[in-house]
């Protein structure tokens, strides 16, 4: 009721974050990462986190998780250069490879992306209809991190997540990206044999017939020369 969404009001505006201040001097330099700003110390944004994401989460189901995959967002969004690229690549995977491990205290967006986890996973656990609800508004978001937890999802509900993964592995190349590599990995291992055999058939060729050039030099980076790219497949 009213007392629900107020408490959702309450918990979006005490954890809204705010542009890193030094943002607009330091752009241009190479090494320098914005970092969202929150409007209390790290140590009780989290704290914040942890006592109200399970009371939230209980108590107004799918609300929950779309405030806290908005604040992932916003963290995300503040957390990137101006002129980087409009790609759905975050690079959270960097301070977070893997989405089922703890939280990074000091990073708010590794924070906020285990509080939509575990968000999502109670309100799932609570009311499996919430799944297919859950999973739709995660894929609908721009970037990659919410694929990682789509991926993580489908393989801790794997009955219910069977369709979503068969969809996913239709295009291997996702077990070939470094920021997804971890997560579906995880999730082929879980429901490979349940694949259909042309899917099956699909990721046992894409694995026999190893990277691809591009991917190499990708992979490589500033050291992709041809040389290197020869001796890789050697």
């Amino acid at each position: 009721g009213g007392q629900g969404e107020a408490a959702l009001d309450l918990t979006g505006a005490a954890l809204a974050l705010q542009a890193d201040p030094r943002a607009p001097e330091k752009e241009d330099e190479e090494f320098f990462s914005p970092e969202p700003q929150p409007l209390f110390e790290k140590w009780y944004y989290q704290r914040i986190l942890d006592n109200t994401v399970p009371v939230l989460a209980q108590a107004q189901g799918i609300a929950a998780v779309r405030l806290l995959a908005d604040l992932l967002s916003s963290a995300i969004e503040l957390s990137r250069k101006r002129k980087e690229d409009e790609t759905d690549e975050d690079y959270l995977y960097i301070w977070h490879p893997a989405i089922e491990e703890g939280k990074d205290l000091d990073h708010l967006p590794s924070a906020l992306i285990c509080a939509t986890r575990d968000a999502a996973e109670q309100v799932i656990r609570s009311d499996s209809a919430q799944f297919s609800v859950i999973l739709g508004d995660l894929k609908a978001r721009k970037w990659i991190s919410f694929c990682r937890l789509v991926l993580h999802l489908c393989r801790v509900f794997d009955e219910a997540g069977l369709e979503e993964a068969s969809e996913q592995f239709q295009d291997p190349e996702i077990l070939d990206r470094g920021s997804t590599r971890h997560e579906a990995v995880l999730l082929l291992k879980t429901v490979f044999p349940r694949l259909s055999a042309t899917i099956q058939a699909g990721l046992l060729w894409w694995i026999e017939r190893g990277p691809d050039k591009e991917g190499v030099r990708r992979w490589l980076g500033d050291k992709a020369t041809e040389q290197n790219v020869k001796d890789f497949y050697e």
